[in-house]
């Protein structure tokens, strides 16, 4: 069982990187990489239609956040109802400088 954290409100789970493959509901996907002191730095978040067929090696930021240290894929399912914002995590959520957001005005996430 890993902590929850929270990453801009919403509650997230921890899979490996390479288990996204069995994730095919739609939620929101970050791409992170695990920090020595437990916590976390996305490297790439964005909202998923189906998380399996849009998270994975064939992603635009893939090899980046791999070079990154990518090592865990942060997910929030939205084929449930959304539970009350949360504030705190019991683990450190950093952005790395470079990161895209779901929200970003990217080409990359039109």
């Amino acid at each position: 069982m890993t902590d929850t954290i929270f990453i801009d409100g919403a509650a997230d789970f921890a899979v490996s990187h390479h288990d996204g493959r069995f994730l095919r509901s739609p939620g929101l996907a970050a791409l992170a990489r695990r920090d020595a002191d437990g916590g976390y730095t996305v490297l790439h978040r964005e909202r998923c239609e189906a998380i399996n067929r849009q998270i994975g090696p064939g992603h635009p930021r893939w090899s980046w956040a791999l070079a990154q240290g990518l090592d865990t894929l942060r997910v929030h399912p939205l084929d449930r109802p959304r539970p009350k914002l949360g504030t705190t995590s019991r683990a450190p959520v950093r952005w790395h400088v470079d990161a895209l957001g779901y929200d970003d005005e990217s080409p990359l996430l039109q």
